[in-house]
């Protein structure tokens, strides 16, 4: 201890940096001891915090459609590729083996709503009002991140094309009639065609239109002279009947039941558990419930049957885009205006982990999913089949996250719950 200063004032001196006055007994070399040991405890005390309540790291950076904002991710192929589509409305297709891209095209004119995979094919949604489906080129190539990317790749082929709405940003959603078989054949919903608070269900390819106008009858009844605008919609089929799922302007939850045999639509139940807007819809994998949030405080898990009670969850921050339930139905995320993604637990929600990486708001997320749906006819030179069930097994919890600064983050965390 100095004998001029004392102990609280070396303490004081030395965390300000500035070495105190000495005995003439006493070295600088004594001093700088002091003050090394002193920063050796506190930076372990940092690590020890940092190890117990760090952020999950990201496992790769996919950089091709920065700066321009990406409204669109799904990992498709059990893993193996990555669509996204951007908002200058080019759409990419990367092989997560080497990380680059096999097509990078312009899909639409507009900004990409959404692109996904669908029973061999790809289909997309722009703010240019069309819906396209897209035949991938038999030869594919990739090639390293250069300015000259899209002119070196070979580009789809689009086979059919649908003039649809979307002036109110929200995307289209489909199902497959018969999942066990990789056709495409099945159902597309979307906001009408005229009116965007109403819904219009297609049959895929064909392109007929089955059901126009789903909500206005309701609208009429109520006597409601503008009608909210459908912001979100998802779609499933359960033993042939069909649940059509909307998110309103308004806060408002509404589904619908459609038998296969008569098409009649059938109101199951309307909910309102939202005070604002709802952003985004996720249905789970077994079809069982849906999840809606948006930009208040809650996030909601509602079942799909005709006596469901909504389970609102209430959360800190308000504000969110997008969101994903995992296969496995143990984890759900949801990406923030707020350029964090949240982890919770499904059903129950609580709240698992915090993805901070992004420097701006997240716009789409999509977990890897197991079925034969999601699956692009893609001819990819794989290694070995040991290889690449190896490479399956090591995605089987990979996360894509979507930003708008122009990155995709992918992540593959268990999220478990800590005893």
């Amino acid at each position: 201890m100095d004998p001029v200063l004392g102990k609280s004032a070396l303490r004081r001196h030395a965390l300000q940096g500035h070495p105190p006055r000495r005995h003439k007994s006493q070295t600088r070399t004594t001093w700088l001891e002091q003050v090394n040991s002193r920063c050796t405890l506190h930076i372990a005390v940092l690590m020890l915090r940092a190890g117990t309540d760090a952020s999950p790291t990201p496992e790769w950076i996919v950089r091709h459609h920065a700066p321009i904002p990406v409204h669109t991710v799904a990992l498709v192929n059990h893993g193996h590729l990555l669509v996204a589509g951007d908002a200058d409305g080019r759409v990419s297709v990367t092989t997560l083996s080497t990380y680059r891209p096999i097509v990078f095209w312009q899909a639409h004119q507009g900004a990409v709503l959404r692109a996904d995979a669908w029973s061999g094919y790809l289909v997309t949604h722009g703010r240019d009002h069309s819906l396209r489906v897209w035949k991938m080129p038999d030869e594919l190539g990739s090639v390293a991140l250069s300015s000259s990317m899209a002119k070196n790749l070979p580009l789809p082929t689009m086979l059919h094309e649908m003039g649809v709405n979307a002036l109110n940003y929200c995307a289209y959603d489909m199902c497959i009639r018969n999942e066990d078989t990789p056709t495409l054949d099945g159902w597309l919903v979307i906001p009408n065609t005229l009116e965007s608070g109403w819904i219009d269900l297609y049959h895929v390819p064909s392109q007929q239109r089955i059901i126009e106008s789903l909500g206005r009858q309701a609208d009429i009844r109520s006597g409601t002279e503008r009608p909210a605008i459908v912001m979100a919609l998802q779609i499933c089929i359960l033993r042939d009947i069909l649940w059509i799922v909307a998110g309103y302007e308004d806060g408002v939850l509404q589904a619908w039941t459609i038998p296969v045999s008569t098409m009649e639509p059938t109101l199951v139940w309307t909910h309102k558990s939202h005070t604002e807007s709802i952003m985004a819809l996720s249905m789970s994998p077994t079809c069982d419930s849906v999840l809606s949030l948006g930009a208040d405080y809650n996030i909601v898990r509602t079942a799909l049957h005709q006596e469901a009670v909504p389970h609102v969850q209430r959360i800190k921050r308000p504000g969110h885009a997008c969101a994903s339930v995992r296969w496995d139905e143990r984890v759900c995320v949801l990406g923030g205006w707020d350029a964090c993604a949240r982890v919770f637990t499904w059903p129950s929600l609580e709240p698992l982990a915090k993805l901070a990486y992004h420097k701006d708001s997240i716009y789409a997320l999509s977990f890897v999913r197991h079925d034969a749906v999601h699956v692009l006819h893609a001819h990819l030179d794989e290694s070995s089949d040991e290889d690449a069930e190896e490479t399956s097994a090591s995605r089987q919890l990979l996360l894509a996250c979507g930003s708008k600064d122009g990155r995709i983050s992918l992540w593959n965390e268990t999220f478990t719950k800590k005893p």
